[in-house]
């Protein structure tokens, strides 16, 4: 479905995919504590550019969510992760999120939930909550839409 949304733009599945964040964000915000901001993990420019939108942005404004704008940004270019192991993900990732310099003082010290659309590898959450605690954020959780199957995984549907 997020392929379909994202690469298709199967807009009519918005409302889905909006109310599945929504829930994952409500369990998140359970685990923050307190009211915690909300930070979107960016597309790359040539993506969003390419679709004419960020579809994450859309989804998570679809279910009610007000993210920081534009709090992190590619600092550098990174590969397409189809394909590539979880090592490769880190490598590839590490380094190439930061917080934009004029953000980093209202996040420092505020907790912050980090969205993003699919969890695989956990490495785009990792180099997310990286580059936020870099500027004193604390970062307990994120929220997600949906997790990729990891192979031999059958416990997961």
């Amino acid at each position: 479905m997020l392929l379909a949304y994202k690469d298709r733009d199967a807009v009519g599945l918005t409302t889905t995919l909006a109310t599945a964040l929504r829930s994952s964000l409500a369990v998140a915000a359970t685990t923050a504590g307190e009211a915690p901001l909300v930070v979107a993990v960016p597309s790359t420019r040539s993506a969003s550019r390419r679709r004419g939108y960020d579809p994450l942005l859309r989804l998570a404004r679809a279910a009610g969510c007000r993210p920081v704008p534009s709090a992190l940004m590619h600092v550098r270019a990174v590969r397409d992760s189809v394909g590539l192991t979880a090592a490769d993900r880190a490598d590839n990732l590490a380094g190439a999120l930061a917080v934009r310099d004029d953000l980093g003082p209202c996040l420092r010290g505020r907790t912050v939930v980090i969205i993003d659309d699919v969890v695989t590898t956990g490495a785009t959450l990792t180099e997310a909550a990286r580059a936020l605690r870099a500027v004193g954020a604390t970062v307990p959780c994120a929220a997600v839409i949906a997790a990729t199957r990891r192979r031999g995984d059958k416990g997961h549907e």
